[in-house]
């Protein structure tokens, strides 16, 4: 159990570290005038897309099969984590991380100094 409640925490730990990174990124641009279009901002905020709609599902989905059906999936549960599962199941449907993979495949080709989070 401690071994998989790690593995949650380490997903959600990613997940929150390239948020702050790419907020960071996106703060310091408009501080200064700068636009988001350059191909690396592009890439970065496609990637926190990306990597926050995986990462939290898989997440969600780690939980439920640490506690259970009765307890984590249900509507009635003690944890109601049956709504996030779905909501962030939506996340990858509403805009398709193919989408962004595509457009990163593409845009990485530009970034020719390969600036990294």
């Amino acid at each position: 159990m401690a071994s998989r409640l790690a593995r949650i925490r380490c997903d959600l730990e990613l997940v929150s570290a390239c948020l702050a990174r790419v907020t960071d990124e996106v703060a310091e641009l408009w501080s200064t005038g700068r636009t988001l279009s350059a191909p690396e901002v592009q890439i970065h905020i496609n990637t926190l897309k990306i990597v926050a709609a995986e990462r939290t599902l898989a997440a969600v989905d780690s939980m439920i099969e640490l506690v259970g059906l009765s307890t984590g999936y249900l509507r009635s549960s003690p944890i109601p984590l049956e709504r996030n599962l779905r909501d962030l199941r939506s996340a990858t449907l509403n805009y398709a991380n193919d989408r962004l993979l595509i457009a990163n495949g593409t845009l990485i080709l530009l970034d020719k100094e390969v600036t990294l989070l």
